[in-house]
């Protein structure tokens, strides 16, 4: 069995609400985790990935560093295909009171912990995106402590609770429309 290593980005959206077009009172953030790899034999391709997403609102101008709430989604999925077939196996659920601490924001490097629910994750800081300013990206690993690990409908589909892979995370500001 040969192991590969896939990494997912995924961008941000375009809302802010606030008092005027030209200074709202809040700003939306966007995080994005995602962890993918893949192992293949002659016979199929299977892909195990793991994801959380949601969007925090800050204060405009937003702190450097502070705690946020915010409903988080988390997502462990195994897609399989043979073929013609594809077949995708999923366990999810959504954290209303996810936790971030946050530092850094506005400067070169972001840095955060992630709690939802009974998982927390510290990853590497990021830096900023050169291409856009309002971005933060770096590394985090999926393992055995991410939600759904132990899930018996994924094991019998080949999850290994004890595998453990490589993603990207990215925290990126929504942009106002116009």
């Amino acid at each position: 069995m040969r192991l590969s290593i896939g990494m997912v980005v995924s961008l941000g959206g375009v809302v802010a609400c606030g008092t005027g077009p030209d200074q709202p009172a809040t700003l939306g953030y966007f995080l994005n985790m995602n962890a993918s790899i893949s192992d293949t034999t002659p016979e199929r391709i299977r892909t195990f990935s793991c994801g959380v997403s949601g969007i925090f609102h800050l204060p405009n101008p937003a702190p450097a560093s502070g705690t946020v709430r915010f409903s988080a989604s988390v997502t462990r999925t195994i897609d399989e295909q043979g073929g013609r077939h594809f077949e995708t196996t999923r366990a999810d659920s959504t954290y209303p009171d996810a936790v971030l601490a946050y530092s850094g924001l506005g400067d070169d490097s972001l840095g955060f912990t992630l709690g939802a629910g009974a998982y927390t994750a510290s990853p590497d800081s990021g830096g900023v995106s050169q291409a856009e300013p309002d971005t933060y990206f770096g590394s985090w690993s999926c393992g055995p402590d991410f939600p759904f690990s132990q899930d018996s409908t994924l094991g019998a589909y080949g999850l290994d609770p004890n595998l453990q892979f490589d993603g990207v995370w990215q925290i990126q500001a929504e942009r106002p429309i116009g």
